[in-house]
């Protein structure tokens, strides 16, 4: 670990979204699909187990540097809500594993079993950066977008995106399983630029996400 790349914490990174304009919804979402795609992230980690007496206790020796968070915990989380964090749970009813990650403190936090000694485990990183120059080139790209204006609506900005929004809709009802991310990303437009194929894929997602609301609302009068 003595050779880390340098590293920016995401807590900073979310602070130069907000001073410069970039939707911090879209930042943790592309956060997200980085990241399941293999990008690095880094966290001080700890570790917790229970006593025979239910008391938690903690694995010594803490970690003093960060280190890598392991890609497959991240593969079971969907997408992230709008208070900028993401949860995963096997099992509402009797959850064995889950994780929870909070984008802007930049806290990571999942439960498994320890397949060595079948031991319920709590995994926990905080700290949580990623290598300056990945950051500093995602921000970049980020920000060359067109910024948000207040108060105008997410969303498909055309009949055609609004068309391809209701086939995602319609895809995550008949029951595909994949994140509603890939599901937008395989509706956008063939040959599109990766900056027009990341901005349209935002907006076919946001409108997917729109009528699962207005469904879920629907289904609940």
């Amino acid at each position: 670990m003595a050779n880390l790349p340098k590293l920016i914490p995401l807590g900073e990174m979310f602070e130069q979204a907000t001073r410069t304009g970039i939707d911090e919804w879209g930042l943790a979402d592309r956060l997200l699909t980085e990241i399941k795609a293999g990008l690095t992230v880094y966290g001080y980690r700890r570790q917790f187990t229970w006593g025979d007496d239910g008391q938690r206790k903690e694995r010594l020796p803490r970690d003093t540097h960060r280190q890598p968070i392991p890609h497959f915990m991240w593969q079971d989380i969907d997408s992230v809500s709008a208070s900028l964090d993401s949860e995963w749970v096997d099992n509402p009813d009797d959850p064995e594993q889950s994780a929870n990650m909070d984008w802007v403190s930049g806290q990571f936090e999942t439960t498994d079993v320890d397949m060595g000694t079948f031991e319920a485990l709590q995994i926990h990183f905080h700290g949580i950066a990623i290598q300056a120059s990945t950051a500093k080139a995602l921000l970049a790209e980020l920000e060359g977008q067109p910024k948000k204006r207040r108060g105008a609506p997410s969303g498909p900005r055309n009949k055609w995106e609004r068309e391809q929004a209701q086939k995602g809709y319609e895809m995550v009802r008949a029951g595909d399983r994949r994140p509603d991310t890939e599901i937008a990303a395989s509706l956008v437009g063939k040959d599109m630029p990766v900056r027009e194929f990341e901005k349209q894929k935002r907006r076919i997602l946001a409108g997917i996400r729109l009528l699962l609301a207005a469904a879920e609302k629907s289904s609940a009068k």
